[in-house]
């Protein structure tokens, strides 16, 4: 009697440990400050690629433009907010909030304030990506990799391969 019994609490506890966390939680070497840089040949600026990830799933995406890569910033050109989600280096990300330049009233391509960046409607397509994020040199480096769809998207253009990120808070 004892037997059947057991075998059925053995299934119960193989099939309630082999489920996937519905929520997965963000893993802590991701939080902080993260940025790549690159320089424009022409106007000689920098051009950063911000993200900050923060412990509760949800980041911040600047660009914000330099004189010289560690100098001050002298404006910002887009912001975007939104959640993601890691699981090993599965990443993904959904893009809530939308804000760029108007390139009208600012025709250096940036503002000095994030109050003057203005909200952009985004299609749904491209409210969310998926990719690979790898966590490089004891989390002072993120390597990030979207899939890709050979479109623009608010986050950033695909297909361009992994970008390195430097750990700079």
């Amino acid at each position: 009697m004892l037997k059947p019994l057991y075998l059925l609490l053995f299934a119960t506890v193989l099939f309630t440990s082999c489920k996937e966390d519905e929520d997965p939680i963000p893993q802590s070497f991701i939080n902080g400050i993260y940025e790549n840089s690159q320089q424009n040949t022409d106007s000689g600026l920098w051009y950063v690629n911000r993200y900050e990830f923060n412990s509760n799933g949800t980041f911040d995406n600047f660009q914000i433009i330099r004189e010289n890569q560690r100098g001050p910033d002298l404006g910002y050109s887009y912001h975007t907010k939104g959640t993601y989600l890691l699981r090993g280096e599965n990443f993904s990300i959904a893009v809530t909030d939308t804000y760029a330049v108007n390139y009208e009233d600012y025709p250096d391509g940036y503002t000095d304030s994030l109050a003057n960046l203005e909200v952009q409607e985004i299609s749904t397509t491209f409210r969310e990506s998926s990719g690979v994020l790898r966590e490089l040199e004891n989390g002072n480096k993120l390597g990030i990799v979207f899939e890709c769809n050979d479109m623009l998207s608010s986050i950033q253009a695909m297909c361009i391969g992994e970008l390195l990120y430097d750990k700079v808070d």
